[in-house]
């Protein structure tokens, strides 16, 4: 994203009198209208609606073509991730379950050299494979499940498998952990899986890669 310092540099270095005004003024225009640049005729509209008042603010056509290429920068240099970047996040992170549903979330953190990765089952149903530090999700039908996570087909001691009750309308978020080889244990590698809070787990999942589910339902239509 350009700098705005950057662009302050450029415009003292040939206009010595200070434009912090103008500066202040596109600066905020730009951050008001850069979450509605979505199309190129938007982009005109809002330009219309906009750039007016901040070339009003400049006493020359220099300083106009200025202040005008300063906001044009500005909105491009920003406008491709501000609209990019909430839409991965939605089609990344799953709706909360309505009635007659529940949700399991599951995520790794990895502190192991392996190159294995585990398959996560719910029942004998294989809904992803996850590699190190990722998550993914899958919609499954109330009641007890088994979750597994079988590290097929090299690594059968670190397999895992428990029995949860899914409630309707809930979320069960589980932690998929490693450690190892630990000094004196050349080659072990130790595992665990157990359920975390939801609040801990959505912070501790945000930082960790998503990973489409091979099936997002589980015993539902």
């Amino acid at each position: 994203m350009p700098s705005h310092s950057g662009a302050y540099s450029a415009y003292r270095q040939h206009f010595p009198r200070p434009l912090e005004p103008s500066l202040s003024r596109a600066a905020r225009v730009s951050k008001r209208i850069r979450p509605q640049f979505t199309s190129p005729t938007r982009f005109a509209s809002i330009l219309r609606q906009h750039v007016s008042p901040v070339c009003a603010i400049s006493g020359s056509p220099a300083l106009r073509s200025l202040a005008l290429l300063l906001l044009v920068a500005i909105m491009a240099g920003c406008g491709t991730s501000g609209t990019q970047r909430p839409a991965q996040v939605a089609a990344a992170w799953p709706e909360p379950p309505s009635e007659g549903q529940s949700l399991l979330l599951f995520y790794t953190q990895r502190r192991d050299n392996l190159r294995n990765q585990p398959t996560i089952y719910v029942d004998e149903v294989k809904v992803f494979t996850l590699p190190s530090d990722a998550y993914s999700w899958c919609y499954v039908k109330p009641g007890f499940h088994y979750v597994s996570a079988r590290w097929e087909p090299s690594r059968p001691a670190l397999n895992m498998r428990t029995r949860y009750l899914f409630a309707s309308g809930a979320t069960i978020y589980l932690r998929l952990t490693t450690d190892g080889p630990r000094p004196g244990s050349p080659g072990l590698v130790f595992a665990q899986m157990h359920p975390m809070n939801g609040v801990v787990a959505k912070m501790d999942a945000e930082r960790t890669t998503y990973k489409a589910p091979s099936v997002t339902k589980v015993g539902l239509p």
